[in-house]
C-alpha cells in the first residue's frame, strides 16, 4: 500500500523502517489520527521511523549525513594539530572518551536537531581518532614493519563494517545499536618517536623498556643510547622541506568494498615496488578504465557482451584505485616530520573528506551529459598521477622527526 507524501502526519510514531526503504513499502492507516505506520517485521525502530524522515522530510536525513562528514573533516585537521602540540595519547584518549560519551548521549536524545548536533560533535572526535591512531601506528614501529603495520591499519575498517551488520541484526532498535557501538575503551601508549622529537626522552624510554620486556628483547644501555639519539635528532645540518603536492594525492574513497583484499594487495605492491609507483599505476589504471568505458557508450552494440565486459572493466578500475588508498595514507604520513605529522595527515584527510562531500556533485554531472562523470574522474586521476611524480620516494628511509630532517 503506497504512502501519500502530501498528507499531514502525526509525529508520534510507532515505527521500524530501514533508512533506504522505498516509500511504497510504508503502510498507511487512513483515519488513525493521521499517523505514519511502518513495517515492523525487520527492525523494531530506526532513525528514519523515529522522526518520520520520509517524503518531504527525507532531506533532513541527508542534512544529518552532510553534517556528520563536515564534523569528521574538521576533526581530522584540528585534532591533528592538537596532537602535535599536546601529545598523541592525550588527544587520542580524549577523542575516544568523547566518542563513547557522545555516542551514548546520541542514543538517548529525544529530539532530532539535538541528535544531529551530538553526532556532529561525535564526528569531530571520530576524525581525531582516525588521524592520531594512524600516525601512532607509523611511529611506534619501524623498518619494514612500518609499511606492513601502517597498511594493515586499514583492515579493521573492513572487519568493522562486517561486524556492524551482525550487531544490527542482533540489536534491531537503533537506540540499543547506537549505545552498544559507543561502549568502547582502548589503552594505547604514547608515540616514542613524538616524545623524542619534543625532548621527553624519559617518557619515551619507559615506553620502549616496557615494549622490550613484553617482547622478550634484551635491553641495552638505554641512557647512552638515548643520549646519542637526541644528539642525532638535533645536529642535522641540511635544511629540508615538505612538497605540499601530496595534498593533491588524497582523493575521495568511492566505495567501501574490497577492503581486506585491497589491503593485502597493497602491502605486496608497496613492499616490492615502492609508494610512488603503486600510487601512480593505480591512478593510471583508474583513468584508463574510465576512458575505455567512454569509448563504448551504451547502445553502441546490439549485443550485451560489450557492456558486460565494460562493467568488469569498471570494477577493475575502482579496485585499482582502492589498492592505492592504504599506500596514500602511508606515503602521506612518511612525507611529514614527526612534529607536524598529525597536522599534515589531518590536513590530507580533510581534503579526502571534501572529496566525499563533492562526490554526489560528480555523479550529478550525468544530468548535463552522460559521459561527464567518467571523463572528469579519468582526467583527475591522470593529474594526480603526474603530481605524485614530483614527490620523493620514502621507501626504506627513516621517518623525518623535525623540519630540518626533510629532503628537498
Amino acid at each position: 500500500m503506497s504512502a501519500n507524501c502530501e498528507s499531514d502526519r502525526d509525529k508520534d510514531q510507532e515505527a521500524s523502517l530501514p533508512a533506504n526503504t522505498d516509500n511504497d513499502r510504508i503502510q498507511e492507516t487512513i483515519g488513525d489520527f493521521g499517523k505514519w505506520h511502518y513495517n515492523r517485521s525487520v527492525f523494531v525502530s530506526t532513525i528514519t521511523s523515529e522522526w518520520d524522515l520520509v517524503c518531504s522530510r527525507q532531506k533532513l536525513m541527508d542534512m544529518s549525513q552532510v553534517t556528520l562528514m563536515i564534523g569528521v573533516l574538521l576533526g581530522n585537521i584540528f585534532c591533528g594539530i592538537l596532537a602535535d602540540k599536546h601529545g598523541r595519547k592525550n588527544i587520542l584518549m580524549v577523542c575516544l572518551l568523547l566518542q563513547s560519551v557522545l555516542g551514548i548521549f546520541a542514543s538517548i536524545t529525544p529530539y532530532f536537531p539535538l541528535f544531529v548536533f551530538i553526532r556532529f560533535c561525535l564526528a569531530l572526535a571520530n576524525g581525531g581518532t582516525m588521524v592520531i591512531s594512524f600516525v601512532m601506528c607509523m611511529e611506534v614501529v619501524g623498518g619494514k614493519w612500518r609499511t606492513i603495520v601502517s597498511i594493515l591499519y586499514q583492515v579493521p575498517f573492513g572487519f568493522g563494517y562486517a561486524l556492524l551488520s551482525g550487531i544490527a541484526y542482533l540489536l534491531r532498535d537503533w537506540r540499543n545499536f547506537h549505545f552498544a557501538i559507543s561502549l568502547l575503551s582502548m589503552l594505547v601508549p604514547e608515540s616514542p618517536r613524538w616524545l623524542l622529537a619534543i625532548g621527553r626522552t624519559k617518557d619515551a624510554q619507559k615506553i620502549l623498556i616496557k615494549a622490550a620486556k613484553e617482547n622478550n628483547i634484551k635491553l641495552i644501555n638505554m641512557d647512552e643510547t638515548f643520549s646519542k639519539s637526541v644528539n642525532r635528532l638535533t645536529s642535522r645540518d641540511n635544511r629540508k622541506t615538505i612538497n605540499l603536492l601530496n595534498e593533491g594525492v588524497k582523493e575521495k574513497e568511492l566505495s567501501n568494498n574490497y577492503k581486506l583484499v585491497r589491503t593485502v594487495l597493497s602491502v605486496f605492491l608497496v613492499s616490492n615496488y615502492g609508494r610512488k609507483l603503486t600510487i601512480i599505476y593505480a591512478f593510471l589504471l583508474t583513468a584508463s578504465c574510465s576512458f575505455l568505458i567512454l569509448a563504448f557508450p551504451k547502445g553502441a552494440f546490439s549485443f550485451d557482451w560489450p557492456r558486460i565486459v565494460l562493467a568488469g572493466t569498471g570494477i577493475i578500475g575502482i579496485s585499482g584505485f582502492q589498492v592505492s588508498i592504504p599506500a596514500m595514507y602511508l606515503f602521506t604520513g612518511e612525507l611529514f616530520p614527526t612534529v607536524l605529522r598529525n597536522s599534515g595527515v589531518g590536513l590530507a584527510m580533510m581534503f579526502s573528506r571534501l572529496g566525499s562531500i563533492i562526490a554526489p556533485l560528480l555523479v550529478s554531472l550525468q544530468n548535463v551529459a552522460h559521459f561527464l562523470p567518467l571523463l572528469v574522474m579519468g582526467i583527475v586521476a591522470i593529474i594526480q598521477a603526474v603530481l605524485v611524480l614530483f614527490l620523493p620516494e620514502t621507501q626504506g628511509k627513516k621517518l623525518p622527526d623535525t623540519i630540518e630532517d626533510l629532503e628537498i
